[in-house]
């Protein structure tokens, strides 16, 4: 029988399911789930990648590459305590660095979706749009660099590495019901210890951001590869990973929202293109409208914080409580 450590049996108590709720063959092990799984995400990723350097033009190409990698990332997390850590963790490098080099390219196209919809006077929205079409050239920089970036091949490599080790069989395996009951409640966990945030803290709430990113998509992933209903919900959230997975993507885009707002402030603030008086109306703009949805967002994070439990009050570990600390999962 696999032994667990302190913090992984927090994690099952937040969301382990009931012992005969769900249709998972307790003789499943997660090991046996997850290799189809991860060979799935690696070939789409592929896929994505032979896109976005056959039709550098397209948007959707680069934004179905930066989801199918964060896919990737999010599977490999949760199955660190199967294939090791310090392995799992290069790998996981090797991937961020592919999606670091998307991150700039991401970040132009969604700034004049953002701008857009501030209101400010008519001329101020003249200067607006020239300013807006001045900075065409630089988008089409940045997709050379991702091109550049993607034609160099070190993904092929990490991949190939990926599967060869995922090949090989795990260093210890789980009961597949065990894996996906830990997995949720690590995730989930996480969101909990951020909840108390304000609305002035911009870090703060690009943190929870992130970690409600995770969740959704470790919720979307138990559930594709049939391990929702094993994994089963966590509280406040829903019962099931699919009503996870949505209201965790309706967090996620709230405050993914916000972030874009900050950075197209920033952005317009730097702008040298436009006057003074254009760049505080328009970065004014923009502030009042994200301090605003800050506002909405905090008020709902606080109703949910209010049915959460705390961060599984900072899970211990022996080590750690022998120390005097406390470790959040």
């Amino acid at each position: 029988m696999t032994q667990l450590k302190p913090e992984q049996n927090a994690a099952l108590a937040v969301a382990s399911p009931a012992p005969d709720e769900h249709p998972v063959a307790r003789a499943a092990s997660a090991h046996a789930v997850l290799e189809p799984a991860i060979a799935r995400l690696a070939a789409a990723v592929r896929t994505d990648r032979a896109r976005v350097l056959g039709a550098p033009d397209d948007p959707e190409a680069v934004h179905d590459f930066r989801v199918g990698l964060r896919r990737l990332r999010t599977l490999l997390r949760c199955a660190r305590p199967l294939y090791g850590e310090t392995w799992t963790r290069r790998r996981l490098g090797e991937i961020a660095r592919q999606a670091r080099a998307t991150s700039r390219l991401r970040d132009e196209e969604v700034l004049a979706e953002t701008v857009r919809v501030v209101r400010v006077g008519s001329v101020t929205r003249g200067a607006l749009a020239l300013w807006l079409a001045g900075r065409r050239a630089h988008q089409r920089s940045l997709r050379r660099a991702v091109i550049a970036e993607l034609g160099r091949r070190e993904l092929d490599a990490c991949l190939w590495r990926l599967g060869r080790r995922i090949a090989r069989g795990p260093r210890r395996d789980w009961p597949a019901e065990l894996f996906a009951a830990a997995s949720l409640g690590h995730a989930y966990l996480i969101v909990a210890g951020r909840l108390s945030v304000g609305p002035d803290d911009g870090e703060g709430l690009h943190r929870l951001r992130i970690a409600f990113k995770r969740l959704r998509y470790t919720a979307e992933l138990l559930e594709a590869v049939g391990l929702g209903s094993a994994a089963g919900g966590v509280p406040a959230l829903g019962a099931s990973c699919a009503e996870v997975a949505e209201h965790a993507r309706e967090m996620q885009g709230a405050l993914g929202h916000l972030h874009d707002l900050a950075l197209a402030a920033g952005a317009v603030r730097r702008a040298r293109r436009l006057s003074r008086a254009e760049r505080e109306q328009i970065a004014g703009a923009l502030d009042r409208r994200r301090q605003r949805l800050a506002r909405a967002a905090v008020r709902r994070l606080r109703q949910l914080g209010q049915s959460t439990p705390p961060p599984a009050a900072a899970v211990e570990t022996p080590a750690a409580r022998d120390r005097g600390e406390s470790r959040l999962l």
